[in-house]
């Protein structure tokens, strides 16, 4: 669902983040095996945003065009999840 948000939408950066620090070469295959075609960064942003570490993952910041972050989507979400985080 990721990739196709990123794909349909050219106002969209979807970025994954390795919260589990694992070494590039793991992520990458892992990324590989999931099909992921959105960029990955191999360590966290610590307090980028102001917003903890996550406690549960699947955990998506919605950051806003000025950088600064909008929401927080913990769990699972659905297409229309994050069509209504993005208006």
């Amino acid at each position: 669902m990721l990739n196709q948000l990123a794909q349909a939408n050219s106002n969209i950066v979807v970025v994954g983040v390795n919260f589990d620090n694992l070494p590039d070469s793991v992520v990458s295959e892992q990324a590989q095996k999931l099909g992921i075609e959105f960029p990955l960064l191999s360590t966290e942003p610590e307090g980028r945003w102001g917003q903890p570490r996550p406690d549960v993952l699947p955990t998506t910041l919605v950051i806003g065009t000025d950088g600064s972050w909008k929401e927080t989507l913990v769990g699972p979400q659905s297409a229309e999840d994050f069509k209504a985080a993005l208006q």
